[in-house]
């Protein structure tokens, strides 16, 4: 899909047109231009600029998520970092491959090795030797300016919680096809609605809305896993993608603007005003 066509882009424009604000697309549309009569509005790839930005980039790295929530003491995957031995200053004198090999024994040899800040899915592998360790740890360094190294555990349910100021404004599960194991819509898994009733809802909710306010977070989604009956938070994402619950039945475009606009309107419309 071209960037043009991605249904954020088609979002600000019909908010543009609603609000009469101006919209330039920079940067072949990754890049979003908003001006108002007193604001000037930067978005970039799905992150709409509401955070923080030492909180979006804390959540679009997975070691750091798990760090801060961690010393939140709230329930996560772990996720370890091991950077790009070109960053050799910051590395221990032995590198990385004695602390890798250590993660990878304390997780019984049976982990998930992928990008520090990949998104969608793409270059994530579950290894359970040390030549696939080896080798993935590899490949990914060609890529990426680190790696995290984290347990392979059996997920039942994942779970996505699209969050705006600490409510729910979206959630949907990623029913994943077999014999897929990673529950990601870029790689096959389909979005379907998760009932408030379910009996799953409310603990996962919780757990989500708790991580936002511990990452900071004020526009968001939060994945959480299903382990063993119990809710953990994989990762979070500041650049919040509805490209697919928007064209799989969920509302279409209206679901779209109903997220996108709002968090806009916490941009250009001054508190107080109507």
């Amino acid at each position: 899909m071209k960037n043009s066509e991605r249904s954020l882009v088609d979002s600000l424009r019909r908010y543009a047109k609603l609000k009469g604000l101006a919209v330039e697309f920079l940067s072949h549309d990754w890049i979003a231009v908003m001006t108002g009569p007193s604001v000037r509005h930067l978005v970039f790839g799905y992150d709409l600029g509401l955070n923080a930005a030492t909180a979006a980039k804390i959540a679009n790295d997975k070691s750091a998520t798990y760090a801060v929530l961690a010393a939140a003491g709230l329930a996560a995957i772990e996720h370890r970092v091991f950077l790009h031995p070109r960053f050799l200053d910051f590395l221990p004198d032995d590198g990385n491959w004695p602390s890798l090999l250590e993660a990878f024994e304390a997780y019984r040899r049976d982990a998930v090795i992928k990008d520090n800040e990949g998104t969608g899915g793409t270059e994530v592998f579950r290894v359970r030797s040390n030549t696939e360790l080896e080798q993935r740890a590899h490949q990914l360094f060609q890529l990426a300016r680190g790696l995290a190294l984290s347990p392979f555990v059996e997920i039942a349910d994942e779970m996505r919680f699209v969050m705006l100021e600490g409510e729910c404004v979206l959630a949907y599960r990623k029913q994943r096809r077999s014999p897929e194991w990673r529950h990601n819509l870029g790689l096959g898994a389909r979005a379907v609605p998760v009932a408030a009733d379910e009996p799953v809802h409310l603990p996962a909710l919780a757990l989500a809305r708790a991580a936002m306010a511990a990452l900071t977070l004020r526009f968001a989604s939060i994945d959480i896993a299903m382990v063993a009956g119990t809710p953990k938070v994989l990762e979070a994402n500041a650049g919040v993608m509805l490209e697919v619950a928007g064209r799989t039945g969920f509302g279409g475009p209206d679901l779209v603007d109903r997220i996108y606009h709002r968090a806009l309107d916490l941009v250009f419309i001054e508190p107080g005003s109507s």
